[in-house]
């Protein structure tokens, strides 16, 4: 399931790449959109790996 969401947020990082390289989006947009979708993505992961070095 952890492994499908990653799997889930590359592939709409993808995809709104795609989207602004088609609409010629300027760099700053396209970092502000994949920062919003990759922070939910970040978050969890890092939280995993903090779990995992406190063990």
């Amino acid at each position: 399931m952890f492994i499908l969401g990653i799997i889930i947020g590359y592939l709409i990082c993808g995809i709104v790449i795609l989207i602004c390289n088609s609409l010629n989006i300027d760099e700053d947009i396209k970092e502000i959109i994949l920062g919003w979708w990759l922070i939910p993505v970040i978050i969890p992961i890092n939280k995993i790996i903090k779990r995992k070095k406190g063990e």
